[in-house]
């Protein structure tokens, strides 16, 4: 079985402007909608990630 590393990061809501919190796998490269956790609106997520390794993570409100 192989685990993928999970990484805690700490955004701001495009919508409220809270701070809120996702977990993000390394290897999970690809586009998702995930909810606030305080005002329940949508968010569109899209992590990119470089031969190198290093990995973008860019997020707007989903339309």
């Amino acid at each position: 079985m192989v685990f993928s590393k999970m990484n805690e990061q700490v955004l701001q809501c495009p919508y409220c402007w809270e701070r809120i919190t996702i977990l993000v796998e390394e290897a999970m490269e690809g586009e998702w909608i995930e909810d606030c956790e305080v005002c329940c609106n949508p968010i569109h997520f899209k992590l990119s990630v470089r031969k190198d390794g290093s990995s973008d993570l860019h997020y707007e409100r989903a339309q």
